[in-house]
């Protein structure tokens, strides 16, 4: 899996690598600023890999 997720990122396009990343950060900032549940947080970053993966199946 870690070598599938390396090479989406590394085939996909820096807007969608930096959107990405985004969604990560500002997840990781609602925690530390607010009661967002870090189980929660978790389950987010697990749908954004399946969604990354479901819009990147050939690269």
């Amino acid at each position: 899996m870690i070598n599938k997720l390396k090479e989406l990122v590394e085939n996909s396009s820096e807007e969608e690598v930096k959107s990405l990343l985004f969604q990560m950060l500002l997840r990781i900032n609602m925690m530390e600023e607010t009661d967002f549940p870090e189980e929660q947080f978790t389950k987010d970053l697990k749908r954004y890999i399946k969604i990354f993966l479901i819009i990147n199946p050939s690269k």
